[in-house]
């Protein structure tokens, strides 16, 4: 094996640790609602009743984990279960999520390849970063759609710059069918038929080809996809007026024409600028986020330029930059601007870093007197890439479940029969109820996702007060969504009341996933709060009467 085939098979490897291990992160509980839905409606199939009752995406992912527990079933010596059980439906739509992204890896090689100069460092770069990124780590360890989405892009890219560059129609073939199973994954992926229709233009005008072969073979890719897409999801078609129904809604829940609890953060959030600033330093770490952006405005330069000066075009770029674009504007400008919507994305900022380096490499080495200056400068940058996703490796799916760490924490440290004081709205209501079974602990997981329009719940908040020892908040999902406080007076008024001290109650214990006091709050909040959050715990230390706790929240 060649010293180039060792290395790659190195990242390939530390990828597939880093998002193999603890896959069953959790020890039982299942903190992601997505991932919930999807393993429930994996439940629900049983041959020949193939129907997942589940429209809100795609069906192929409810169809992946059913038919391959029922393959695992097959070995009688290995698994004697008959039914499909909870756990083992999220395991598998967990293992897929970890090996197609792990493929993923090995895809940006072959696309870099492509871009970049064989020989070492270059062709490595993408691989070796998105290897380390920390929102392929995390979107690997959730069994949901989006690392089966961000495979099937890289897919369709490749496959479409071979097409640009062979023309052999058997790679129009293999997208026509990535493409099927992505819109079957998730209707949203019809948006990944710009690669190929991009490829199919262009090779068309470069070879002056007819008008009539670049709409049949675009006709031809989109009726296959269809097809797949139909095959993949039968139920979207088979059950229509369901389908299309809960459809709809999905709809207007991004466009934010139907307001619900969950989409609270993204009111006057400013498209693009939000994600800018709330997902991509996150997802990707400061170092990636900021070098990646420079290199797709230079790939951007390098195209005007290149067209001023009627200098020779690199094509594929336009394939790149093109799909980078269409994905981004379209969902960037939607009401609702969850981490997911940018994963399948994630991918190019390792192709535009590399570019930037190769790019600065050139210039500086006829400056440089010696190699190894540059070389050991270009090292320590690769040290700064990777180091986000090795601190979120390690802090997050290193280590136990911080709700667990917490939950354990109470039971020692909380006296039995104290009165706790939570949120509900959670897939799993914190602390862990069956943790520590042998203590006593009465818990009030109350709704204040709905306290502003509903008086009982404001007069169960007053009673609670009065009542209780304790107030944990299990993430800031609630508190850091106040900013219209006009439309939520009350939420913010006791949560500033309660950060301040003013109802009696003092922090006594907060549980970050992170060291050094780093903390990603103030990220879009499905980062950090389905496998990280930062969990507080207040006691009581001045108990108040109704009628001073009415006072302070302004509640009459």
């Amino acid at each position: 094996m060649s010293p180039e085939k060792k290395l790659l098979l190195l990242i390939l490897l530390i990828g597939a640790f880093l998002r193999f291990f603890n896959l069953t992160w959790g020890e039982g509980y299942y903190f992601h609602p997505d991932e919930n839905n999807i393993a429930h409606s994996a439940l629900s199939l049983s041959w020949p009743k193939l129907d997942p009752q589940f429209y809100a995406y795609g069906q192929f992912s409810p169809y992946l984990a059913y038919f391959s527990a029922q393959f695992y079933n097959l070995f009688s010596f290995v698994h004697h279960q008959k039914n499909l059980h909870f756990s083992e439906a999220v395991f598998f739509l967990r293992f897929w999520s970890a090996l197609s992204s792990t493929a993923t890896i090995y895809l940006i090689y072959l696309i870099g390849k492509k871009f970049f100069h064989p020989r070492f460092p270059f062709s490595f770069i993408p691989p070796l970063l998105i290897a380390f990124t920390p929102g392929l780590i995390q979107a690997a360890h959730f069994g949901t759609t989006e690392s089966l989405l961000i495979f099937f892009f890289t897919a369709i890219i490749y496959f479409s710059l071979r097409f640009l560059k062979t023309n052999q129609k058997k790679n129009l073939f293999i997208v026509s069918v990535l493409s099927g199973l992505a819109v079957g994954t998730k209707i949203s992926g019809a948006i990944f038929l710009t690669p190929p229709i991009l490829a199919i233009i262009i090779r068309s005008i470069v070879s002056r080809g007819k008008n009539k072969l670049i709409i049949y073979q675009i006709a031809i890719i989109v009726i296959t996809t269809t097809l797949l897409a139909v095959l993949s999801s039968p139920y979207l078609i088979l059950n229509y007026s369901e389908s299309s129904r809960i459809l709809k809604y999905e709809i207007d829940v991004a466009r934010g024409k139907v307001p619900i609890f969950y989409t609270r953060q993204f009111t006057d959030t400013i498209p693009y600028a939000f994600q800018i600033k709330k997902i991509f330093p996150y997802v990707l770490g400061w170092p990636l986020f900021i070098l990646g952006a420079i290199g797709f405005l230079l790939t951007i330069i390098s195209f005007i330029k290149n067209l001023l000066t009627k200098n020779k075009l690199d094509i594929s770029y336009w394939i790149l930059d093109i799909s980078f674009l269409v994905y981004f504007l379209y969902h960037g400008q939607l009401f609702v601007k969850w981490t997911r919507f940018m994963t399948p994305i994630l991918p190019f900022f390792a192709l535009f870093v590399t570019y930037a380096l190769e790019k600065i490499y050139h210039h500086l080495i006829k400056k440089v007197s010696s190699p190894t200056i540059l070389y050991t400068l270009y090292f320590i940058l690769l040290l700064l890439f990777l180091f986000p996703g090795i601190l979120f490796f390690t802090s997050v799916y290193a280590k136990p479940d911080i709700r667990l760490s917490a939950s354990q924490w109470t039971h020692q440290n909380i006296p039995e029969n104290s009165i706790i004081l939570s949120e509900a709205g959670n897939v799993v209501d914190f602390p862990i109820p069956d943790i520590h079974q042998e203590k006593y602990l009465k818990v009030t997981n109350l709704d204040f996702y709905n306290l502003e329009k509903d008086p009982k719940l404001q007069k169960q908040l007053i009673s609670a007060l009065e009542q209780t020892d304790y107030i944990i908040i299990p993430s800031r999902r609630i508190f850091a969504n106040l900013h219209p406080s006009c439309q939520y007076p009350l939420t913010a008024k006791y949560y500033q009341s309660l950060f301040s001290n003013q109802l009696g109650f003092t922090l006594i214990k907060q549980f970050n996933p992170y060291p050094w006091e780093i903390t990603d709050e103030k990220a879009e909040e499905t980062w950090s709060v389905f496998d990280h959050p930062a969990i507080r715990i207040y006691q009581k230390n001045t108990p108040y009467s109704l009628e001073k706790y009415r006072e302070i929240l302004e509640i009459r």
